[in-house]
């Protein structure tokens, strides 16, 4: 894991500046990028993860950029202090629980959302690239989630492979897919990710995307329960920002900007802003090409 520069971060900083002395929850700390550089402006940052490995590589990584001269303190390992006057708090879990774990910084000036995988985990044999074969796990946090992508594939009926597959990720080859998974783990299970992009792509003809890119898309949301996780994530993020707080909302499909749109709607939010990278970030991180930064105010 490696602290990275994230998608849109110059964007993300103008939108809740100045930052000296706000508190910012990052409910997605990833790689660590948005509250590094938060923290560095000044902004005192909750930032959670549910994967616990990107919170112990965050604790090992943020020891070594912290200044020198504030080193974490000894009755908090998670809590790293920069000369800024910035401070990053670390903590492991779900921000469908952002109320309970950050009561002690609430309310906060802003709740920062960076949606979908990070490049570590993509990266890692944990299932969630088609690029690396290993077993078809997909699970974020698997001390505490149970069924995997493999189980999903042996488990769920061809109609319910088709559902997940055009709800999730807008599959326009789903039925065909959803029919090729079921005659294929009559024969045998499918298991490792380079057998389910075998699969895919024996199917799917190629394109400017990888063949197999929606179905494991598809898959990764349900076996995390995405797109609940963010309703409640930004349901919580609502009531944990102060009067006149933001939102901010880095989006990758279709499907979680149309959350993040009806949410707005039904909570009569102001619309701050929507912002695309501009090309020369798409040129250094092709990652960046379908984000959306949408940003809006609490009354």
């Amino acid at each position: 894991m490696t602290i990275h520069k994230p998608v849109l971060l110059n964007q993300v900083i103008s939108g809740i500046s100045p930052l000296s002395g706000k508190i910012v929850v990052d409910a997605t700390f990833g790689g660590g990028g948005h509250s590094v550089a938060l923290a560095q402006e000044g902004a005192i940052v909750f930032s959670i993860d549910k994967d616990p490995l990107a919170i112990e590589e965050g604790e090992r990584l943020l020891n070594q950029i912290a200044c020198s001269g504030s080193k974490p303190h000894s009755l908090d390992p998670a809590s790293f202090s920069f000369p800024s006057g910035g401070k990053i708090k670390l903590a492991s879990g779900q921000f469908s629980q952002i109320q309970k774990m950050a009561a002690d910084f609430l309310p906060a000036d802003a709740v920062l959302f960076d949606l979908g995988i990070s490049s570590d985990q993509l990266s890692s044999k944990r299932g969630f690239s088609f690029g690396k074969d290993g077993p078809l796990d997909m699970r974020y946090n698997p001390d505490i989630q149970k069924v995997t992508a493999a189980d999903l594939l042996k488990i769920l009926s061809q109609n319910q492979l088709y559902e997940i597959l055009t709800q999730f990720s807008q599959e326009k080859h789903a039925r065909a897919i959803a029919k090729a998974i079921v005659r294929q783990r009559s024969l045998k299970p499918i298991e490792t990710t380079l057998e389910l992009s075998s699969l895919v792509s024996s199917i799917v003809p190629g394109g400017k995307i990888h063949p197999a890119t929606r179905t494991f898309m598809a898959l990764r949301i349900a076996v995390n329960s995405e797109f609940e996780e963010l309703q409640e994530g930004l349901n919580q993020a609502y009531l944990a920002i102060k009067s006149g707080g933001k939102i901010l909302a880095i989006s990758f499909h279709s499907g979680e900007d149309r959350i993040i749109k009806n949410f707005v709607r039904s909570h009569n939010l102001i619309p701050f802003k929507l912002i695309r990278p501009e090309q020369n970030e798409i040129s250094q991180n092709p990652r960046a090409r379908s984000a959306k930064l949408r940003i809006f105010v609490k009354p």
